[in-house]
């Protein structure tokens, strides 16, 4: 088990799962479906969490300019085909996007504005994630576990980040002007 402190919050790769959750330890994290909103939230603000099983589907989050906006979008249970995006621009952001056995997945998260705080994991193969973090503390944590996956993030500001792939044929760009 593998963990890192990201602005106040605690990123934790643990038996080949990425999870994420604010003033938590990584042995008080049960699976990411496990995580309640408070988890996630951590304090008054916006909260979305969308939850999808099956392929092809499609998941949006959008929010701006506001205080403590924290995303979450799980994609689960053979979820090939499907794509997860969140867009956020304000103050503290919080994403975390989870697609779990599947192939050929997307995930987006753009982040414009202040704490900026992306996590993202992936299971199979075939899969993208794409990062874009502007103007503000930029922490990022990716993770991808299977064959011909890639990992793109783009950070503007503090920039700090996190890669794992594990399988063959892996690839990933950072791009930190």
């Amino acid at each position: 088990m593998s963990n890192k402190y990201v602005h106040g919050c605690r990123v934790a790769l643990v038996a080949g799962s990425l999870f994420f959750g604010v003033a938590a330890h990584a042995s008080d994290l049960g699976s990411m479906m496990d995580l309640a909103p408070s988890e996630l939230s951590g304090g008054t603000g916006t909260t979305a969490n969308i939850s999808q099983t099956g392929q092809s589907g499609s998941a949006l989050i959008t929010q701006s300019s506001g205080v403590s906006q924290h995303a979450r979008i799980l994609q689960a249970s053979g979820s090939s085909n499907s794509e997860a995006q969140i867009l956020q621009s304000g103050s503290d952001n919080i994403a975390a996007a989870v697609q779990l056995s599947g192939a050929n997945n997307s995930a987006r998260l753009t982040q414009n504005g202040d704490a900026n705080l992306a996590v993202t994991s992936q299971f199979g193969s075939g899969n993208q994630i794409s990062i874009t973090q502007n103007n503000g503390g930029n922490s990022a944590a990716a993770a991808q576990f299977g064959n011909q996956n890639h990992i793109d993030i783009t950070q503007l500001g503090n920039q700090t980040i996190a890669v794992t792939q594990i399988g063959s044929g892996g690839s990933f760009s950072v791009l930190q002007p």
